[in-house]
């Protein structure tokens, strides 16, 4: 089968119902609030292509080439996939996706995923043709690792790296039994992806020892030495040490280990997010 510049706009129901479509060729061609219930596109190709307002129930789309494409406020209800398929400059805008639909996939550097909504709930809820599905929150994660995979396939990195750290958060948020820790790691390092959060920890870190040293010592610039030779473990000003209370000098000691471990965090994690997968 082959679609050229067609244009069509369908009424409610059942549109292309148990069709298969495939190694079919889509081109320059619209179709405006389309039904697909069990449709089959194994090794069909798309170019400039615009789905609107489309539901996709148990369609599954192999090996396929989709190309300068966009699938706007469609629903994909339940049982769909893009498996092995490779997409290139395409966007999904305001889709509703009820669980992770692509595997094995191929994403380039110009497929966009939007939302009008929070990035975690990724997806509206369908009316049009009698569908009703709610996304289920347990379900985010494995969606987001689809489209992380997509990216990673194609090597954009800076993508993955966003989906990724999307997928672990939705997966803290609803899957995880360690919420303490999930969330410990999260806010201070962004699950290894985000070093700048490690190295503003250690920056308020600093001043808070800097502070409590100031009040102990009554001295600006030998706080900020007393806390600098503990965090960066180079000893200056430690002759005040001996002025001050045992409390006083273990906080020193817990200040050397503190600055030891951050900035070795900080110096792991920016080395995960610069070379991991380069």
């Amino acid at each position: 089968m082959q679609f050229f510049d067609e244009n069509i706009t369908f009424p409610e129901g059942d549109s292309f119902e148990n069709i298969d479509f495939s190694f079919a060729k889509f081109w320059h061609s619209t179709f405006d609030g389309a039904c697909f219930p069990q449709t089959h596109f194994s090794f069909a190709s798309f170019y400039n292509v615009t789905f609107k307002k489309c539901v996709f129930m148990l369609a599954h789309f192999y090996g396929c080439r989709i190309q300068k494409c966009t699938f706007e406020d469609c629903s994909f209800v339940e049982g769909n996939g893009f498996s092995n398929c490779e997409i290139d400059d395409s966007q999904f805008n305001n889709c509703f996706i009820y669980e992770n639909i692509f595997r094995n996939c191929k994403f380039n550097e110009n497929v966009r995923l939007h939302n009008q909504r929070e990035p975690l709930i990724f997806g509206l809820i369908p009316k049009a043709h009698g569908f009703n599905e709610k996304l289920e929150p347990t379900q985010i994660s494995g969606i987001y690792k689809g489209v992380k995979d997509g990216f990673s396939a194609g090597e954009v990195v800076s993508q993955m790296h966003r989906y990724l750290f999307l997928q672990r958060q939705a997966y803290t948020r609803f899957n995880s039994t360690k919420k303490f820790s999930a969330y410990l790691w999260e806010y201070l390092a962004g699950y290894g992806l985000r070093p700048l959060r490690v190295l503003a920890t250690l920056i308020i870190l600093f001043f808070v020892f800097s502070a409590w040293f100031w009040f102990r010592t009554t001295s600006l610039s030998d706080s900020l030495l007393l806390t600098s030779g503990a965090f960066l473990t180079f000893g200056a000003k430690t002759n005040l040490l001996d002025h001050l209370s045992f409390f006083d000098r273990a906080l020193y000691m817990g200040a050397a280990f503190i600055g030891m471990s951050l900035t070795a965090l900080f110096v792991t994690v920016l080395a995960n997010v610069l070379l991991k997968d380069r």
